[in-house]
């Protein structure tokens, strides 16, 4: 919406550029100064963000359980449930296994992805595995039972994404 107005001010500040030549060009700087102002109000309030300008950085499960992740050495993790939710970017890790996060396609679509996480699991292939989803830890369980035996579960952080409750979990590998 800002990039289409901004586009028709242009053309409208052209056409008083070309056909008024005796405009004076103390005119631009007020009418100037004013579309500055409304694409600004037009680009808080159209902004898709607005909910999240008044939460803290620490009320994020990302944040928190990157710090975790950060006090091992040598981490590697994988992200389960939903597409990456940001931990590697804030741990500043590199996945560690050819799939790294969980697509959301079908099992019958692309069943390779999905044996792999289960193989991960299994093989305890990483240090940490962070699940994304929208299921409790009851749902969880129930889906993800191998889940539950090869890892403990750290930290358990409820989250709001669209207006609606997500859980972040966050595994560690069993000794």
């Amino acid at each position: 919406m800002t990039f289409v107005l901004s586009l028709g001010l242009l053309s409208v500040f052209n056409l008083f550029d070309k056909y008024i030549d005796n405009l004076n060009n103390k005119i631009y700087i007020p009418i100037s100064i004013l579309v500055g102002c409304l694409m600004i109000f037009n680009s808080y309030y159209n902004a898709n963000y607005k909910e999240y300008l008044s939460i803290n950085k620490e009320d994020l499960f990302q944040y928190e359980f990157a710090s975790i992740i950060n006090e091992e050495e040598n981490a590697t993790m994988v992200n389960m449930g939903k597409l990456d939710c940001g931990v590697y970017t804030l741990a500043g890790l590199y996945p560690s296994t050819y799939f790294f996060e969980r697509q959301n396609i079908s099992y019958e679509d692309f069943p390779q992805m999905v044996d792999s996480f289960e193989k991960y699991i299994k093989n305890k292939e990483t240090m940490f595995i962070v699940y994304y989803t929208w299921l409790d830890e009851e749902n969880l369980k129930l889906r993800e039972e191998e889940l539950f035996v090869n890892y403990d579960l750290l930290k358990v952080r409820k989250q709001q994404f669209e207006n609606k409750d997500y859980y972040g979990y966050l595994f560690k590998v069993k000794e």
